[in-house]
């Protein structure tokens, strides 16, 4: 099984690197807000995972759904982030 970089906790070091890139520092506090709520509303679901586990008795389901909610936002990074931060970029230069 391929696991993803933000399913292995790696891109917790890109988000402020992207935040920086496409926010101004005024912004900082509120974006960390963002991004620790967000991993407490993830650690919301760990007992989803176990749950899932069990009823299957194996693992592999809970991979599959992580994989699949990883690709989900990848797709919403592609068609939502990048176009925003193009426009971004467009009115800063």
């Amino acid at each position: 099984m391929l696991l993803l970089p933000s399913s292995t906790g790696c891109s917790s070091g890109d988000i402020p690197r992207l935040e920086q890139c496409c926010k101004q520092a005024e912004y900082a506090a509120a974006n960390a807000g963002m991004l620790y709520t967000a991993k407490g509303t993830a650690s919301l679901l760990v007992p989803l995972g176990n749950v899932l586990a069990s009823a299957t008795a194996s693992w592999n389901a809970v991979f599959v759904v992580a994989s699949v909610m990883n690709a989900v936002a990848a797709l919403m990074a592609w068609f939502a982030l990048r176009p925003m931060r193009r426009r971004f970029m467009e009115k800063a230069s």
